[in-house]
């Protein structure tokens, strides 16, 4: 006889429960959560990218800062 891994859950202990002994609003739940997490997910790749994104602009702007003060500096040595 062949069980179908769909028609169980785990419980909090870590066993596997047939679903029709968990209980609706349990179901439910797991759901929810389930759906949540994988929002979850997708928003933390987006701050990930973004991050990543704002780091570079930002030491691209650093980069090209530094470079419009190497004049100055020269120009206040040789004075």
């Amino acid at each position: 006889m062949s069980h179908n891994p769909d028609d169980y859950m785990k419980d909090s202990a870590g066993r596997l429960v047939p679903r029709a002994n968990v209980k609706p609003e349990d179901l439910l739940k797991d759901e929810l959560v389930k759906k949540l997490f994988e929002r979850a997910r997708a928003i933390r790749e987006l701050v990930r990218q973004f991050r990543e994104d704002a780091d570079s602009d930002i030491q691209a702007f650093l980069d090209l800062l530094a470079e419009s003060m190497e004049p100055r500096k020269a120009v206040r040595r040789a004075i």
